[in-house]
């Protein structure tokens, strides 16, 4: 005799008053029997028809997780656009808890839980150890005067009161986080945190290759919500984490191919129109949330007369009794509730063309039968009708094969997922099609730059500091007191030297070479001169112009036209050695840099004004400092 169209199975759990009775059931592993039923059916109609279609319809995202969790330990093919949550991925949870331990170095909790991650994968033991190690050094405490975390990392104390696996995990890691939080901030959120994860050997903990979509869609979504390297709306992150989806699977559609076609997998909404060979409806005892006492009810109807009214009923005081009004259009909302659950409920079992599963989870006493229960939801509507074919899931399960049961019962409690100890990241491949977009290639030799001499790299950081005050200068009127304006800005140019990257203990002579330059070039009528107002004047002017086949971008440092001429000045902050000569410096000086002003010059080709190319020198004496540069004729 062939099974019924129609099956329904009920999944039932221990009153709360029974609980604590021995073999009592509790309501989640029921929930996760229903789930497990719903695979066994699966399994069933595939065997019964390969290549039928089979749907899986809930009436919320909620209710579908579980059974998406078991058929992706089952190795079934399913497709669920805009069902499957990644929020609870432990790829996504892992991602997580490496970017609220890297962005809040006082989250306990997400430090504990970084270095129980597989790239680290400490055991209890180990955590307990070390969180509780005794540090003797300063530093920062939480709320509880608790050390940080990642400062137990470095600490050698700690690290001895770890296991000898603990230990060298802990090394590697953290080495690892050392040098993360150095570079906190010098690149984007995404590029950073990735960075990490990748030298963490993130990847190599990964389950299946879908993981790899899902970490991209966690990098994209910090993209979203970087704010200077980091994060200040956590609140809308966690939102956006809950909003991230699993990718539909593809899926074989050939129909010749031989592929059983994969699981439909959607809500009751959006399977209106569509037909299935068997469709499963889980979690029918499941209550969509009470909408709580309202502060107010309202409700459109017609009047006897055919006109449009509106009722109104507002909550009444704490402590008052609701008004009638209130209490009829709250009944009325909730036969309005009854109604649309009726419905959907109707549009799922009518989608089935050969086969309708209905699953549902109940309360049963031991001394009733199951025809007894009294399941909720949207099964109540139906249960009359279906009380005595219903059947418990404890049967159905009861008939799947022992290798499944064997499968089962072999995890290991308390496996911790964990690289191997000798675990390295794999060396970077090089890819030839990408030569050709690199340019030139550069050989470890020639790709290291040039060491420069301290002194050297003093005196350049001066001169930019330098090069900037004169920029200032020349958008203001000049002060007339030197010392004073010197004086005044001395604190601002310190801290111009330091941004600038001069060292600490070459501050003070820098600083004294800035103050010397400054107020030579304001005491002197030549420097008065190139600072000041004149036609077309511009400072730190830049310009681009044809060089072979691309482009160069020039800096001038002033330049304006004055008693009929262009002049192309150029600021120098050097200063003649000891046994050098006035004359021998500016010669040296327009021997180096002709070529330079020259290009300058070639910027200007087509004024027909006559031009000078000049020198700015602020540690020569005033009728010396302006050298002016002869044009080859």
């Amino acid at each position: 005799m062939p099974d019924p169209a129609v099956q329904v199975y009920l999944s039932t759990f221990a009153p709360r008053a029974e609980q604590d009775e021995p073999g009592a059931r509790s309501s989640e592993q029921a929930r996760l029997d229903e789930a497990r039923a719903a695979v066994a059916l699966i399994r069933q109609a595939q065997a019964h028809n390969p290549s039928g279609s089979i749907a899986v319809l809930g009436r919320g995202r909620s209710h579908l997780q579980a059974i998406i969790h078991e058929l992706g330990n089952a190795g079934i093919a399913f497709q669920a656009n805009a069902i499957d949550s990644l929020a609870s991925r432990m790829v996504i949870r892992d991602l997580t808890t490496l970017t609220r331990a890297l962005l809040r170095p006082d989250d306990r909790i997400a430090w504990l839980a970084l270095l129980r991650a597989p790239w680290c994968g400490l055991d209890l033991h180990d955590l307990h150890a070390l969180a509780h190690a005794p540090v003797t050094e300063l530093g920062p405490r939480d709320t509880m005067e608790l050390p940080f975390i990642w400062q137990q990392l470095t600490c050698e104390q700690a690290r001895a009161t770890l296991s000898d696996a603990g230990r060298h995990a802990l090394e590697r890691v953290a080495s690892i986080v050392s040098a993360a939080l150095n570079n906190a901030g010098r690149l984007s959120l995404r590029e950073w945190l990735s960075g990490v994860w990748l030298e963490l050997g993130g990847p190599a903990g990964l389950l299946n290759a879908t993981d790899h979509d899902d970490a991209e869609a966690f990098f994209t979504l910090l993209d979203q919500f970087d704010c200077a390297a980091g994060i200040e709306d956590w609140e809308g992150f966690e939102r956006g984490l809950k909003r991230l989806f699993a990718a539909p699977m593809a899926a074989d559609t050939d129909p010749t191919s031989g592929a059983q076609p994969p699981v439909q997998i959607m809500t009751l909404h959006k399977s209106k129109g569509l037909e299935f060979d068997t469709v499963i409806i889980p979690g029918l005892d499941r209550t969509t949330r009470a909408d709580g006492k309202s502060l107010l009810l309202w409700r459109e109807r017609l009047s006897a007369a055919g006109e449009a009214q509106l009722l109104l009923g507002p909550l009444a005081p704490a402590g008052e009794d609701s008004g009638a009004l209130y209490q009829h259009l709250k009944y009325e909302q909730k036969q309005q509730d009854y109604y649309e659950a009726t419905r959907l409920l109707y549009v799922g079992c009518t989608r089935a063309i050969e086969r309708l599963y209905l699953l549902g989870c109940c309360s049963l006493s031991g001394d009733k039968t199951l025809e007894q229960s009294a399941p909720g939801g949207m099964l109540r509507h139906i249960w009359p009708q279906v009380a005595e074919a219903a059947v418990s899931v404890d049967e159905l399960l009861a008939r799947q094969t022992q290798a499944t049961a064997v499968a089962e019962d072999t995890i290991e409690p308390g496996f911790i997922r964990r690289l191997a100890s000798n675990w390295q990241a794999p060396c970077a491949q090089d890819n030839p099609r990408l030569a050709h977009l690199r340019g030139r290639e550069h050989t470890e030799q020639d790709n290291i730059p040039a060491r420069e001499a301290r002194a050297n790299t003093t005196a350049r950081l001066t001169g930019t500091v330098i090069h900037m005050i004169y920029d200032a200068l020349t958008q203001q009127p000049l002060p007339e007191d030197a010392g004073a304006y010197c004086r005044a800005q001395s604190p601002r140019w310190r801290l111009l030297l330091q941004h600038q990257g001069v060292a600490t203990e070459a501050i003070a002579s820098a600083l004294g070479r800035v103050q010397r330059a400054i107020g030579n070039t304001l005491t002197s009528p030549t420097g008065r001169w190139v600072l000041q107002s004149h036609q077309q004047a511009q400072s730190e002017a830049g310009y681009v112009s044809r060089r072979g086949k691309g482009f160069a971008q020039q800096v001038i440092d002033r330049t304006f036209i004055a008693d009929g001429r262009r002049w192309l000045i150029d600021y120098k902050t050097s200063e003649p050695a000891a046994d050098q000569s006035i004359e021998a410096f500016q010669n040296t000086l327009i021997d180096e840099y002709r070529e330079q002003l020259e290009s300058y010059r070639d910027l200007f080709s087509t004024e027909p004004l006559p031009l000078t190319m000049a020198l700015y020198c602020p540690f020569l004496t005033n009728q010396l400092q302006l050298i002016v540069i002869p044009i080859d004729k």
